[in-house]
């Protein structure tokens, strides 16, 4: 399948989790999105090295750090088509994201 199609395909699941009020898994679909494009960035920028690199490389706050601080100023492209705005609203995002994860964790419904 490609990137398009898969996206195509994500985001008509996460359309369908939001209807049916399924929030936690529209959450998590998102989250994937955003990862991979995180991870997008990466591989293009290192395009040598850049499938190595993100094996040991993991969470989201440290890709944004790592594509804010090193790659966003020195990479013309990434300044074209990344906002540095947008990389700091994606982090406040998934700061929101990883609060509710935890407080539905520890939510007393879901105590045993």
């Amino acid at each position: 399948m490609a990137k398009k199609d898969l996206y195509q395909a994500m985001l008509e699941r996460m359309t369908l989790a939001i209807e049916a009020e399924f929030y936690l898994e529209a959450c998590w679909i998102q989250y994937a999105i955003l990862e991979d494009r995180l991870n997008s960035v990466i591989r293009h920028t290192y395009p040598k090295k850049g499938k190595i690199f993100l094996s040991d490389f993991r969470g989201f706050d440290r890709k944004i750090d790592h594509i804010i601080k090193k790659i966003h100023p020195e990479n013309v492209l990434c300044k074209k088509s990344i906002n540095k705005h947008l990389l700091e609203s994606m982090r406040k995002w998934n700061d929101r994201r990883s609060d509710l994860m935890h407080e539905i964790s520890e939510s007393a419904e879901y105590d045993t």
